[in-house]
């Protein structure tokens, strides 16, 4: 309903505690269609003109094991995504398109993996921030440089080195592999 001062009142669709066994569901299904597209649900937040607009919250339950939010295929009936608060997964689809006008931030704790069979695609952008250093071949050992950074400038060993003259050196670097 309205209420032209303070809240306008709410609903609230529960199931009952189960004391041994599962817990109630609840299930909101709309009509199918034989000739059109079938109905759709929408979840809608309230506006607020002068402040701040309604929220829309999925929340799994919390447990011994917290439950996820999971996007079935409704050909197949089987799970293509899963969003949890560990872990963020639609992998074997075929598209993933963001598209934002600032910028965007990726970060872990750990590592980032950016992975393509067919290679990785900058398109016409540089990638700049990498983990660079100098080094000198034949600091420790002649003949060998160890620079253990993502890019770098390696200087030779001798100072006499003219054009054409070949100059062969192994690399030692733990941060990049083979």
């Amino acid at each position: 309903g309205s209420a032209s001062t303070g809240s306008s009142g709410g609903v609230f669709l529960s199931t009952g505690v189960a004391s041994a066994g599962t817990g109630g569901a609840v299930t909101l299904s709309v009509g199918a269609s034989l000739t059109a597209s079938g109905g759709s649900i929408n979840l809608h937040s309230g506006p607020a003109p002068a402040g701040t607009g309604g929220n829309i919250y999925l929340k799994p339950g919390d447990g011994s094991t917290d439950g996820a939010v999971y996007f079935v295929n409704p050909s197949t009936g089987s799970n293509y995504g899963v969003i949890s608060d560990s872990t963020f997964d639609f992998s074997g689809q075929s598209t993933l398109s963001m598209s934002f006008s600032g910028t965007v931030d990726i970060s872990s704790s750990t590592t980032v993996t950016i992975q393509g069979t067919g290679g990785v695609d900058f398109g016409d952008s540089y990638a700049y921030g990498f983990e660079t250093g100098t080094a000198t071949v034949g600091t420790v050992t002649s003949g060998e440089i160890s620079i253990n950074k993502m890019t770098g400038v390696l200087t030779s060993e001798f100072s006499n080195i003219g054009a054409g003259v070949t100059n062969s050196f192994e690399v030692v670097n733990t941060r990049v592999s083979a």
